[in-house]
């Protein structure tokens, strides 16, 4: 039967280690979602990449950009937490999340350097452990938008430290 780890002790680990660490991008995270509601339509393969950092570290713009969608979900299963999208130039989309909703920039137009956000923690941050989840969309379509899918999502889903987002 599935093993549920909470939070706190993946937390606990990943500060154990005294650095940041990435990953996820591509990933078949099948083992990890078993037995939970992943299970219903197996959307398994993790379509952006996890930057593990500290509760409140500050999250900032990376370019000049439009916010495109800001988002709060209350998920208490695993869900988005403060989700923000920026916008340059028309494309592609930047999907930043696991955010502290209460600290979420407010405005329409940011500034490279301009902080967009803090890194929550469990539950406000979709109630997983602190980390930021980074995520390159091609076509956004917010109605059946997430972070999971499947191999061939991949396409519309590129790693985002590949995307020379400047040269947009």
């Amino acid at each position: 039967f599935p093993v549920t780890i909470p939070p706190g002790l993946i937390q606990s680990a990943l500060d154990s280690l005294d650095k940041y660490t990435y990953d996820g991008y591509a990933e078949n995270r099948k083992d990890v979602w078993r037995g939970t509601y992943m299970d219903a339509d197996q959307r398994y393969i993790h379509l952006g990449i996890d930057i593990n950092v500290k509760e409140g570290t500050e999250v900032r713009c990376p370019f000049d950009a439009i916010v495109y969608d800001l988002f709060t979900d209350t998920d208490t299963q695993i869900g988005w937490g403060g989700r923000i999208i920026l916008q340059q130039n028309g494309y592609p989309f930047l999907v930043l999340a696991h955010l502290e909703p209460k600290s979420l920039v407010r405005k329409t137009n940011v500034s490279k350097g301009e902080i967009l956000g803090k890194v929550g923690t469990w539950p406000t941050n979709g109630n997983t452990f602190q980390h930021l989840h980074v995520q390159a969309v091609k076509e956004l379509n917010l109605n059946s938008f997430d972070g999971y899918g499947f191999a061939q999502d991949l396409h519309n889903n590129p790693d985002p430290f590949l995307i020379d987002f400047h040269s947009i």
